[in-house]
């Protein structure tokens, strides 16, 4: 389904037609809804990336490593030429994890720096390590695209539209104060929801 079929049935539940900007809006905000409250598999994006200057510490741009990230889940030292210890294969060995810490606790209790840790910083993601870093191998939670609406690509709309259907009505409803269509569609989104669980997967973020 695409997005211009999901607002025609909308429009189906609202019969409210002449809403054309609060309807794509409220499938906008219908799809950001339901990506946040899980950690759904089909959003999780597992790359590697190549540090253009090997350091001990690092600055990486967000936009540039991990592009509509959400959350991260892990992130790890990689060497790309290093033996797999299970294989026995040159194709890539990993390294220690990096630990996510708050920026104002990077000491330990005797007033050391912490390795091996990663905080955000603004835009960036900051990298403390006990040896230099040329590769990081990561797994994390991507938002889909959203604006414009001409490019939204969130997987629900073709994996289970009604979803992003049903809550986006119920929004209309709430908009146009229709009491009963509330009420109604509030069932109805609640149902989908417990539907989506049974039929996706979910793993928590650590």
């Amino acid at each position: 389904m695409t997005f211009d079929e999901m607002v025609e049935e909308v429009y189906t539940h609202t019969n409210r037609r002449s809403w054309v900007a609060e309807t794509r809006q409220a499938l906008i905000s219908a799809a950001r809804h339901y990506h946040a409250v899980e950690n759904w598999g089909n959003d999780r994006v597992e790359n590697t990336y190549a540090i253009p200057v090997p350091a001990y510490t690092i600055d990486v741009a967000k936009d540039t490593a991990w592009p509509n990230l959400r959350v991260f889940e892990w992130i790890r030292k990689w060497d790309p030429t290093g033996v797999d210890p299970f294989t026995g294969l040159m194709s890539g060995a990993a390294g220690n994890f990096f630990e996510n810490k708050d920026a104002g606790v990077l000491v330990n209790g005797y007033g050391q720096e912490i390795a091996n840790v990663y905080y955000e910083l603004g835009s960036n993601v900051r990298f403390i390590s006990n040896t230099s870093v040329a590769n990081i191998k990561f797994s994390y939670l991507a938002w889909p695209t959203l604006y414009p609406y001409s490019s939204f690509n969130s997987w629900f709309m073709t994996k289970m539209p009604e979803l992003l259907i049903v809550n986006a009505a119920l929004r209309i409803a709430i908009l146009a104060t229709d009491a009963a269509k509330v009420r109604t569609y509030t069932a109805l989104d609640a149902q989908n929801y417990v539907d989506a669980l049974a039929a996706f997967a979910t793993l928590k973020a650590k």
